[in-house]
């Protein structure tokens, strides 16, 4: 008999702790939520904020005569610099190498987040031997519309 009550007293102690730790789990859950919402908030007022800033620096320069002088001759220079086949080769190449650099940049992030994953951890060597911290930059975007 005695037992049977130390084993009462252990089961109904486990769920006691296991409520309290989904209570913290709730209330942490609850605040990061929180957070995120007011965080979202504050980058869509400044977001509007910019872009009506842009708007404004936008129409101040328009109506200025000297800056709409400078702005052509600018764009008549690019468009030179285009016209140039050294020139248009070199871009070519720097475009390429971008987009290279971009879909290389991807498929590392998506293998260090197989790495973490398997290996646990978020420190890997590079190929010299220094070791490297893996770190995430997360975004918001809209999901898209299912049909």
């Amino acid at each position: 008999m005695d037992t049977q009550d130390t084993q009462t007293d252990v089961t109904t102690e486990t769920p006691t702790s296991e409520t309290a730790q989904t209570a913290f789990d709730a209330n942490a859950y609850n605040t990061i939520v929180e957070t995120i919402k007011r965080v979202m908030g504050i980058i869509d007022t400044t977001k509007t904020q910019v872009r009506d800033l842009r708007e404004s620096l936008e129409s101040i320069l328009k109506n200025d005569s000297t800056y709409q002088a400078h702005l052509e001759a600018a764009n008549t220079a690019n468009k030179l610099k285009n016209k140039r086949p050294e020139a248009a080769t070199v871009l070519a190449k720097m475009k390429d190498l971008s987009a290279t650099l971009k879909e290389s940049q991807e498929t590392l992030s998506e293998n260090l987040v197989s790495y973490i994953n398997i290996a646990g951890v978020n420190e890997i060597e590079d190929e010299n031997g220094i070791p490297r911290e893996i770190t995430f930059t997360a975004k918001l975007k809209p999901m898209s519309q299912r049909e």
